[in-house]
């Protein structure tokens, strides 16, 4: 459904502008290729007092920090991301690395291509259901992933740090003007056919778990990522643990088969599939690295340790 669609003939809600005084709306005019604009444009059609709100647009990451910096005031209690998985992983990175987990909880309004924790959250797909469920949520704690490399630079993960064929994907994706779930599918597609397995140590809880060849390693969080597949059936979002899932590498034959059970989440018990919760993770690529990605961002790294940091941001929904 459209954002259009979804909001045409909508009663008015309840939502006035008191209830948006301590709010701070931050819009990737870009994400889900242009849905995040359109998805504004309709909220503040439809609750014109959205307009005195303070808001942050924009499609550049940097200047999008540099005016939370700005921005995020002492009397400031939530931040709301319209965007997808990369706005707001972006947005809980800076909550994260600036001290402000007390004071700020953090709200999402769905605009994105793929809008994983979307999905995890259970949140409505309607702007304005959406919003309402952020004005009205009890506010939830849940856990994050800090990730430090080995050059000590630590970035944080709401939702999944991964390796393997996913940061192949990630890598390509990066480059594209036009995202969406069939060039996502696409790309997926191609990547397990022609990906060339990369081997890897990995290490949970300080005992040696895997080493070999593999063709994806998650580490998550939340259940889902790349857009739907059901990767981590047994997640939760504030156990203090995190998923570890490693797939080995698979013949083109069985690729198809294999793929529909990590989208359907019925993987875990497979001979190719290796799977347990931990608190600590430490990856080392043996040999070809393809790079990592966290959140759906494409990053480079040597070898990566990654903890489960427990009731770490406030999230509403």
């Amino acid at each position: 459904m459209g954002v259009v669609t979804a909001l045409q003939n909508k009663p008015r809600t309840d939502i006035s502008a008191a209830d948006l005084a301590d709010t701070v709306f931050l819009i990737n005019p870009l994400a889900g290729n242009g849905r995040g604009q359109e998805t504004w444009s309709m909220l503040l059609a439809h609750l014109p007092e959205l307009g005195n709100t303070r808001l942050i647009k924009s499609r550049n990451p940097a200047e999008a920090l540099q005016k939370l910096n700005e921005t995020l005031t002492e009397n400031v209690r939530r931040l709301v991301v319209i965007g997808g998985d990369g706005s707001l992983h972006l947005a809980a990175n800076h909550v994260l690395k600036n001290g402000y987990t007390k004071q700020v909880a953090l709200g999402l309004i769905p605009a994105g291509t793929g809008s994983d924790y979307a999905r995890i959250l259970r949140l409505s797909g309607d702007p304005l259901q959406a919003l309402h469920q952020i004005c009205t949520a009890v506010p939830r704690k849940v856990d994050v992933l800090r990730i430090t490399g080995g050059n000590g630079e630590v970035r944080y993960a709401i939702n999944t740090f991964s390796t393997g064929v996913s940061g192949w994907v990630s890598r390509r994706l990066a480059g594209l003007a036009v995202k969406g779930s069939a060039v996502y599918l696409r790309t997926t597609l191609k990547a397990f056919i022609s990906f060339e397995a990369v081997d890897c140590r990995v290490v949970v809880d300080n005992t040696p778990w895997f080493e070999g060849p593999l063709y994806l390693l998650a580490i998550t969080k939340g259940s889902h990522f790349g857009q739907g597949m059901h990767i981590s059936p047994r997640a939760s979002l504030d156990n203090g643990l995190c998923e570890v899932v490693a797939v080995e590498p698979m013949s083109r034959w069985r690729l198809p088969l294999r793929l529909c059970r990590l989208y359907l989440g019925n993987h875990l018990s497979a001979s190719y599939v290796h799977y347990r919760q931990g608190r600590t993770v430490v990856i080392e690529p043996i040999t070809n690295n393809p790079g990592f990605e966290i959140d759906g961002e494409s990053t480079d790294a040597a070898s990566v340790t990654v903890e489960t940091v427990p009731a770490a941001l406030t999230m509403l929904a």
